[in-house]
Parts: structure tokens; C-alpha cells; sequence
């Protein structure tokens, strides 16, 4: 038994000759906390556990560079209200180097036996009110709202295009709140990545406004030496682009698409058959007289001569319609005028285009003609 006590012995001394002078080493490198702690990531350092806090709340107080597009901003941790509780952190360490605990890390590197790590998550607290505050300045600030095509004047003396010119809209730039929040917050939470890059939703550009048609409208009619006259209705919608638009000029083969509208209205219970369908063909594609003439007939009944009866229903139509300004008072190509209309178009006194007298309409009537078609 002695001798078992004695090896023992033997055996310890052999030990803290070996292991003493590491041992004393690990004392003297120790900390105020035990190796493998670390702080939300951070590895504590200073010579006792106020020093500890000290660092890392100053480590959590330095500002974060927040990126807007190619803008940076600087956010302090105080404009925001945001704190960590450095001192419950620490707390929660503490126990981790006390008794057995201490020696862990030591332990384990003699055995070759690497200790788990231990981090202490971070607890703060931040003013969400303050947060969402800092975000609408900054939106508020660098957003940038999104301009629809715009159109592009010619200059005096320039020969006019083919074409209207437009410039492309452009697009915006909005701050997404909620992703925004998350990644300040993060860089906010991070001892070393103190970096966040706000969520921008690009904001496509708004659909062209009718008036900017307008204006080109007017620029040109300003440089046209006779009279002008345009309406241009947007369809399914109460906008409108307009430059004199009742000016009455002769109707000629604008004509004939009143002409379709009756026939579809009065007589067409089914789709034309082939010889109607010819015809409409021929009237609207071709710009057939004789066909257009052809049609009046089957409005006005399908005898010979009831083309004048078509053309008195057509014009009854279109005042039904309340289109004052257009009319028929004769097939195509017939010299003879029985009768002919008087509207408002033609009353005029300060402009006149000597229109035809055998039919008439308005650039608004027969814009209003394709837009109920439609």
C-alpha cells in the first residue's frame, strides 16, 4: 500500500515538474474572462472585467456607413437609441471562468482535447420609432421619383420629322422600408462589419400623359400655315388631346365608316354573308364609291334608289349619336344636292374650310365614331 502511495507520489511531482511551468504560463496570460469566450463574436480584452465592458461598448458605439444607391450616410448607434448591455453580457461570462471552468481551456490543450467555444449573444435595445424616423428622412431625401416620356419641341427654323419626338422616361428609386431596417439593424449588431446597403426598388417610369402629345400638337400647328384641326381621345379613358377639333371639312371616304356603323346597326342581325362582306371590303379597304353606294342601298331598304334613304338613316344615326357636326346629304358621286345641313361646324364665321356641302364631319366626330367602335 505504501508503495502504491508512494509511486502516486512520484507520479504527481513528475507531473507539476512538466505541466507547472505551462500552468503558471496560462495563469499569467489569462484574462478577466477564460480563453474561448468570446462576446457576440468578439474576443474580450482589458485587464479586469470593467475594461472588458468598456471596449466592448465602444466597439458597438462606432457608426455605421450606410449606403443609398452611390450615397453613404454615417448613422450613430445614438440617433437611434440603440444600446448594449454590455454589464448583463459580461454577467452572463463570468461563470464560464470560475472553478473548473478556468482550467478548461488548459485542460484541453494538454489532452489535446480543444474545448467548445462559448459566445454570448448580443443583447441590445434600440427606438424602432427612431429607426423608422432615420429611414423616411433618408427616403425622403435621396428617393427619386420616376418621370413619364415628355415630348421634345422642334426648334424654330428645324423641318418638321415624319414622327413626334419623345424622350424615354426615366426611372425611379424607392427605399424599401422593412429589408432596409433589418440590414441597418444587422450592421448596428456587427463589432466589425459596420456596413449596410439600403433595399432600393426601382420605380418604372408612369405611362405618357396625353398632353404632352398635346403640346407637340400645338407646336406644330402653330408652324402650319392653313387650319389645324385634331382630336385624339385616349380609349377607355376621359383624357384627351385636342387643337380645334370641330372644324367641319367634307366628308369624302371619312364617310364610310358611319356608313359600316349603320349597316351593322340596322341591318347585319349576323355576320355579313359573302357578297356583303365583298362589299365592306372593297368600301373600306379599297375606298370603293360604288360599293359605298352599294351598302347605302341595304340601309335604305336593298331597291334601287333607296341609297337616299340610306344616307338620311346614317345622318339620323349620328344625331342620335349626338354627333351635331356630320353628315350625308347624298351618295357618292351624285351632283344633284335636294338638301343639304346646317351645323355648328359650318355656322362658323372665324374659320372656314369650304367643305363639301354633299357630306361633312369633325376631326371629334369621327374620333368619337372609332372610339364607341372600339
Amino acid at each position: 500500500m505504501k508503495r502504491v502511495f508512494l509511486l502516486l507520489v512520484i507520479a504527481l511531482v513528475i507531473l507539476a515538474v512538466l505541466l507547472g511551468p505551462s500552468a503558471l504560463a496560462y495563469v499569467n496570460t489569462q484574462g478577466p474572462l477564460p480563453g474561448g469566450v468570446t462576446l457576440s463574436g468578439m474576443t474580450p480584452t482589458g485587464a479586469d472585467l470593467e475594461e472588458v465592458a468598456r471596449n466592448l461598448h465602444a466597439a458597438f458605439q462606432e457608426p455605421v456607413a450606410v449606403n443609398y444607391d452611390d450615397q453613404r450616410i454615417i448613422l450613430r448607434p445614438d440617433d437611434v437609441d440603440f444600446e448594449v448591455d454590455v454589464n448583463a453580457m459580461v454577467a452572463e461570462a463570468v461563470p464560464y471562468g470560475e472553478g473548473l471552468g478556468y482550467w478548461r481551456p488548459f485542460l484541453g490543450e494538454v489532452f489535446d482535447r480543444p474545448v467548445t467555444p462559448v459566445d454570448i449573444p448580443l443583447k441590445y435595445s434600440y427606438s424602432q420609432e427612431k429607426l423608422a424616423g432615420w429611414l423616411q428622412s433618408v427616403a425622403d431625401e435621396y428617393d427619386k421619383e420616376a418621370r413619364p416620356p415628355y415630348g421634345v419641341a422642334l426648334a424654330p427654323g428645324v423641318p418638321f420629322t415624319s414622327t413626334f419626338m419623345f424622350q424615354a422616361g426615366q426611372p425611379g428609386l424607392e427605399l424599401e422600408f422593412n429589408m432596409s431596417g433589418e440590414r441597418v439593424l444587422q450592421a448596428l449588431s456587427s463589432p466589425t462589419d459596420r456596413r449596410a446597403d439600403l433595399m432600393l426598388v426601382e420605380v418604372p417610369p408612369p405611362d405618357p400623359d396625353i398632353k404632352e402629345l398635346q403640346k407637340l400638337v400645338e407646336a406644330r400647328a402653330d408652324r402650319f400655315p392653313g387650319w389645324v384641326s385634331v382630336f385624339i381621345q385616349q380609349v377607355g379613358a376621359d383624357t384627351e388631346a385636342i387643337s380645334d377639333p370641330e372644324i367641319a371639312f367634307a366628308g369624302m371616304s371619312t364617310m364610310k365608316i358611319p356608313i359600316m356603323l349603320e349597316l351593322y346597326r340596322s341591318v347585319l342581325d349576323e355576320p355579313p354573308d359573302v357578297e356583303t362582306t365583298k362589299l365592306l371590303t372593297e368600301t373600306l379597304g379599297l375606298s370603293g364609291n360604288f360599293t359605298a353606294n352599294l351598302l347605302l342601298r341595304l340601309i335604305g331598304g336593298g331597291a334601287v334608289g333607296s341609297e337616299w334613304q340610306g344616307v338620311e338613316k346614317v345622318t339620323a344615326t349620328l344625331r342620335e349619336l349626338g354627333l351635331k357636326n356630320t353628315f350625308m346629304a347624298t351618295p357618292y358621286d351624285t351632283e344633284s344636292l335636294p338638301r343639304t345641313y346646317s351645323t355648328p361646324a359650318n355656322s362658323r364665321t372665324d374659320v372656314s374650310t369650304n367643305p363639301d356641302t354633299h357630306m361633312q364631319t369633325t376631326a371629334k366626330d369621327l374620333a368619337l365614331i372609332l372610339e364607341w367602335i372600339v
